[in-house]
């Protein structure tokens, strides 16, 4: 892989983590939609059916929690990859994309 490639890889792996951490944090905000909605549903004494799909939807996003969180963390895991190559190319040094990169895994690590 060239510089020119690694660069080009990392500016896709950028737009992939923020698309996927506005993803996660919506299918959070989702779940938590979903817990106060059965939670209203079981205080209110509603219909079973009612009460049983509102707690399947919660636990759907649930899974989706988990599914997003998995993605993100494979795609961080490219970039840290990415920033290794990275290195190999001195006409990257100081680039845009890769000072984002380590933005990034700096984040992620604390």
């Amino acid at each position: 892989m060239n510089a020119s490639a690694v660069q080009k890889q990392l500016n896709i792996k950028l737009g992939a983590v923020k698309r996927l951490s506005k993803e996660h944090d919506l299918y959070k905000e989702e779940t938590e939609q979903h817990k106060t909605k059965h939670d209203q549903l079981v205080k209110d004494g509603s219909d079973e059916w009612d009460v049983k799909n509102a707690m399947r939807m919660h636990e759907e996003s649930s899974k989706m929690i988990t599914d997003s969180r998995a993605r993100l963390n494979r795609v961080i895991e490219e970039i840290q990859d990415l920033v290794e190559s990275a290195k190999k190319y001195t006409e990257l040094d100081g680039s845009d994309e890769l000072s984002k990169a380590k933005t990034i895994l700096q984040e992620v690590k604390l």
